[in-house]
């Protein structure tokens, strides 16, 4: 087994697509399943791979912010770096999002 960052393998940057789904826990409260398609690319090679994973996200009482807490695991494409060689990561991520809507007056309506 390899443990390592990316770079040292060539890597310059990673880019996924995805789409997720999941039901309101409360009123504020978003629990998600999440599946993404990945790319990480280095000079002219890339790799291509997916992600699976789950979060949970809560907007803030009062405010037009939210914050997450999400786990993934991500698979790239088997032998990519060499015969028997499998890439496979586990991320947890937090993030602090601020939704802005069209109309600002609705974001500082509940104050």
């Amino acid at each position: 087994r390899v443990f390592g960052n990316l770079h040292d393998y060539g890597i310059d940057n990673t880019w996924n697509v995805g789409v997720r789904a999941g039901l309101l826990a409360s009123e504020r409260t978003l629990v998600y399943t999440r599946c993404e398609w990945l790319r990480a690319q280095g000079g002219s090679n890339h790799l291509d791979g997916y992600g699976c994973g789950a979060g949970i996200e809560t907007r803030l009482t009062g405010t037009p912010a939210s914050i997450a807490l999400e786990w993934m695991h991500d698979w790239m494409e088997k032998d990519a770096f060499g015969p028997g060689v499998d890439v496979s990561a586990d991320r947890i991520t937090t993030r602090f999002k601020i939704n802005f809507d069209r109309d600002v007056t609705k974001i500082f309506a509940d104050r």
